[in-house]
């Protein structure tokens, strides 16, 4: 009986299995902001998770407007949005430009993991669209602009394990003389070269038919 338990447990130890989403405004070159709670991404299998935003979430982005009030003379290209997982004590993160996310609709969160039996995540990706092709501001405006929608984003969550690389196509190393010198390729022979002896056979044949026919007209004289 108790093993049956364990059974119909197991999955839902690997359904309820969670990591605390992170996020901050970062300066870049500056001072190490604190990371706050953003939400939750909560694994439903090995090969899917959501994103739970945190109740308080809406009130972050209120304190990154007011932020951004205080640096509003700071070029804009050096002001990053992260996000980030804790793990064992150190961050992974990953960044986006912050005059991005007042333009956004979409936004996208890649866990990297290493075990697609009992997900654990050791790296993220964070994209969001739409942006400039070339990856550049929108035209320059307050750096004050609101971030009160990005608590209603569609966020899609991908899980992503370890794949090998394709493998390389090797080719035939060219062959080297005994002095090491890449071998000239030997000259195609002509038509005649190749089939001369059959041409010479076939020459001999008819001069041979065509004495033997003189002579037999000879003999009937």
């Amino acid at each position: 009986m108790l093993l049956v338990l364990s059974f119909f447990l197991l999955p839902l130890a690997v359904t309820s299995q969670q990591v605390n989403l992170y996020h901050r405004l970062q300066l870049l070159n500056g001072q190490q902001s604190t990371f706050i709670k953003r939400g939750a991404i909560v694994y439903e299998d090995s090969h899917s998770a959501s994103y739970h935003p945190s109740p308080s979430a809406l009130e972050h982005y209120g304190q990154f407007s007011a932020t951004l009030q205080e640096i509003d003379r700071v070029d804009q290209d050096r002001i990053l949005y992260q996000v980030a997982l804790e793990r064992d004590g150190d961050w992974d993160i990953s960044s986006v430009k912050w005059c991005h996310l007042p333009q956004i609709s979409s936004e996208t969160l890649i866990l990297h993991t290493t075990d697609t039996s009992q997900p654990t995540s050791h790296a993220i990706d964070y994209f969001v669209s739409p942006i400039l092709p070339d990856g550049a501001c929108p035209v320059k405006g307050s750096l004050s602009a609101s971030f009160e929608h990005l608590a209603r984003l569609n966020t899609t969550v991908l899980l992503r394990t370890p794949r090998l690389p394709p493998l390389p196509e090797l080719r035939t190393p060219p062959p080297l003389t005994p002095e090491g010198k890449p071998a000239e390729p030997v000259p195609e022979k002509s038509f005649i070269q190749k089939y001369w002896m059959y041409i010479a056979a076939a020459l001999v044949a008819l001069l041979m038919s065509g004495g033997a026919s003189e002579e037999g007209q000879g003999g009937q004289k």
